[in-house]
């Protein structure tokens, strides 16, 4: 075999090679386009809740909402008001709630109908746990009234806890001669000296909602706090972070 052929055989040997390797890197470079394409589908996540937009059954959760595995915004009492703008994510189970989660009082009483056993109670009557109308002395009215109760380590009022400042604000405008001081409680968890400062805090609270939001004269409220001094439960802690009103006139 001659030289020159021997030359032209390498040189087709060379270009079938190069040919095939072309062909080779173009299909490795398809494969990592297609991979690439695969991993952005699985870790892109447009509404930044922690579920990829490919398993996410809601695309478009709001940043402040804390979901479930499937990207849907949590919901803990099941009342169809997402936790995130729920004001009351712990209402009693079935019960009728508005457009903030908020459990309806239908006549403002400061009861939920789901506890009230008289939902036609006139407007600015006092009435007990139950949205019974109470027929007593205003002091023993005063006495029997709903407390406001508060979360742990809280002087926080929830929108639920609203009711009761509602119906004591009531009260108060229907006899304008009505004082009161609101006492605040705590539960026997922590420092004595801490929850007898935060037992202030929480009369302070509902004092300035009874005077900022229902303009009663702050003159006809007085606080003080009682710490974990007098327990309203021996094994109920959410009662006994609380405020009760006491008629001081």
């Amino acid at each position: 075999m001659n030289t020159s052929r021997i030359i032209r055989m390498a040189v087709v040997a060379i270009a079938a090679f190069a040919m095939s390797s072309c062909g080779q890197m173009k299909e490795l470079q398809a494969n990592m386009d297609q991979l690439k394409m695969q991993v952005q589908d699985l870790t892109t996540d447009d509404d930044q809740d922690g579920v990829s937009n490919k398993f996410d059954a809601e695309a478009n959760t709001p940043a402040n909402a804390t979901v479930d595995v499937k990207g849907v915004a949590m919901d803990t009492d099941h009342d169809g008001v997402a936790d995130h703008i729920d004001t009351d994510p712990f209402s009693a189970n079935g019960a009728k709630v508005d457009a903030e989660g908020r459990e309806r009082d239908s006549d403002g009483d400061g009861v939920p109908d789901s506890q009230d056993m008289d939902n036609n109670t006139p407007a600015g009557k006092m009435v007990n746990f139950q949205g019974k109308e109470i027929e007593a002395p205003a002091s023993a009215a005063i006495a029997a009234s709903y407390p406001v109760y508060f979360g742990f380590n809280s002087a926080s009022i929830s929108g639920s806890e609203q009711r009761a400042i509602a119906a004591m604000a009531s009260a108060m405008r229907s006899d304008s001669e009505m004082k009161v001081t609101l006492v605040g409680y705590a539960d026997k968890q922590g420092l004595e000296s801490y929850n007898l400062k935060l037992s202030e805090r929480r009369a302070k609270a509902v004092m300035d909602a009874l005077v900022n939001s229902y303009g009663i004269d702050a003159a006809r409220i007085s606080t003080m706090g009682k710490g974990a001094s007098e327990m309203a439960a021996s094994d109920r802690n959410d009662m006994n972070r609380r405020v009760e009103f006491v008629r001081s006139n």
